[in-house]
């Protein structure tokens, strides 16, 4: 989704009554990332842990990966 999209999305989330999020957990996507930015710039964000994993494990040898997935658990 772009950004816009996700500003809007935002916006209802933002609507009279309604608390602002405290915090958003999401992959890696910019358009996320930007549009809350611009939104609630003060508010705690935090990568996905299974996206981060996932990307670690992208750069992991095959033989490790079953270890580096056991020592997460």
């Amino acid at each position: 989704m772009s950004t816009e999209r996700w500003a809007a999305v935002w916006r209802d989330v933002n609507r009279p009554g309604q608390r602002a999020p405290k915090r958003t957990v999401s992959d890696d996507h910019l358009g996320i990332w930007t549009a809350f930015a611009a939104g609630y710039p003060v508010r705690a964000v935090q990568r996905c842990g299974n996206h981060t994993l996932r990307k670690v494990l992208d750069t992991v040898a095959k033989q490790h990966q079953a270890e580096l997935k056991a020592a997460r658990a």
